[in-house]
């Protein structure tokens, strides 16, 4: 196997890890009651997880520890839209709902857009772990 064969072998891999992950965080979303907490404590919290998710990244030193931190991300991301919905609902009238909707859901969209511009750049002066390509050698 080549190296490329072996890096998209990998890649698929992690891809499957965070998709089912985050299925499996929305099935259970599902299933919880309003009552437990409202929408600013909900989304408060889906935030931490996702945010101590996104920066385990960092400290994954294998393929299979980047799976993991993945895996966590796309657990703890399945709390954002229903609570950003919810919180929209309540906090704005029924003529603002759709415009605020709107810009909080373009995020995931101008960030599927830049990222997979702006990510070989940083890769080739930073190197993936945000160090200097040409420092790190």
């Amino acid at each position: 196997m080549t190296r490329i064969e072996n890096f998209t072998d990998l890649t698929g891999r992690i891809a499957v890890v965070m998709g089912g992950t985050s299925g499996l965080g929305r099935s259970g979303r599902r299933r919880q009651k309003d009552g437990l907490a409202g929408p600013s404590e909900r989304f408060s919290i889906a935030i931490i997880f996702w945010s101590i998710a996104a920066m385990s990244h960092a400290l994954a030193r294998t393929a299979f520890g980047f799976g993991i931190a993945r895996g966590g991300l796309g657990l703890s991301e399945a709390g954002n839209f229903p609570a950003a919905i919810k919180t929209v609902a309540e906090w704005f009238p029924k003529k603002e709902r759709a415009l605020a909707t709107g810009i909080f859901n373009s995020g995931s969209n101008v960030g599927a857009i830049v990222a997979p511009l702006a990510a070989p750049w940083i890769a080739n002066n930073y190197g993936w772990r945000g160090r200097s390509s040409s420092r790190a050698r």
